[in-house]
């Protein structure tokens, strides 16, 4: 039987028997050049759609005025870009068992009812 390694950087599967090494450096091999045409194509500023997927896109962030958690000194925080990725709702109503995401929260809350009134 096969079972997942859930651990981040190891999502290795492993067999109780035979040579997986060769497939695992396939994979591990398409996984990096994947990754890295992702790269190269945010650095550029590029949007990268995955239909049922999500997102991936950079968003820019202007300079500001920032605080030193520790020392509550003013610090000068230079404008970036950062990776950003927005989930599908495809994806998001797998996740969440079929529901979409707002009927999952919704099914999550109970319903409050209010008293009624007396007149």
């Amino acid at each position: 039987m096969l079972r997942p390694n859930t651990k981040f950087g190891g999502s290795r599967t492993t067999a109780p028997e035979g040579d997986v090494d060769d497939s695992w450096a396939r994979a591990e091999l398409l996984v990096d050049v994947v990754f890295d045409c992702m790269e190269q194509s945010m650095s550029r500023g590029e949007e990268i759609e995955v239909r049922g997927f999500g997102t991936f896109q950079v968003r820019s962030y202007r300079a500001y005025k920032g605080r030193n958690p520790r020392t509550g000194q003013v610090v000068d925080v230079t404008p970036k870009r950062l990776p950003h990725f927005k989930v599908s709702t495809e994806l998001a109503a797998r996740v969440n068992g079929g529901r979409r995401s707002t009927e999952a929260s919704a099914a999550a809350e109970p319903i409050k009812s209010r008293a009624p009134v007396a007149t």
